[in-house]
């Protein structure tokens, strides 16, 4: 994969992150997070997603899974931990609620954009 499908992947989850993501202590881990899966990926399959216009529907997705999904890196990695006492229970709450309202909103707003991308 050269540099600049790297920058372009990079450059889609950073914007999908920033729009969904209610707290900035997530953001970075998840860009990363993604960034790092998407990267992994075969080189022939993301260049047949970006010649299929299908790219950016993709990383909405894999964010999606990562974010809602209780068995994904990401949540292994971060948000389990705010399982840890009851004070942080409350927390885990908070934010879990924000970050899926933000999420589902910005999913459902352009998910038709993103599938004739």
């Amino acid at each position: 994969m050269n540099e600049q499908t790297q920058l372009h992947i990079y450059n889609t989850i950073t914007s999908i992150v920033e729009t969904i993501c209610p707290r900035e202590e997530f953001k970075n881990d998840l860009i990363h997070d993604i960034f790092l899966t998407m990267v992994e990926k075969p080189p022939s399959m993301i260049d047949d997603l970006i010649k299929n216009n299908g790219l950016n529907y993709y990383i909405s997705k894999v964010i999606t899974n990562n974010v809602k999904s209780s068995t994904s890196p990401f949540y292994n990695k971060y948000k389990k931990f705010l399982n840890i006492t009851d004070d942080i229970s409350t927390y885990r709450s908070i934010i879990l609620e924000d970050w899926d309202e933000n999420f589902d909103r910005w999913h459902n707003e352009r998910r038709p954009r993103l599938q004739n991308i």
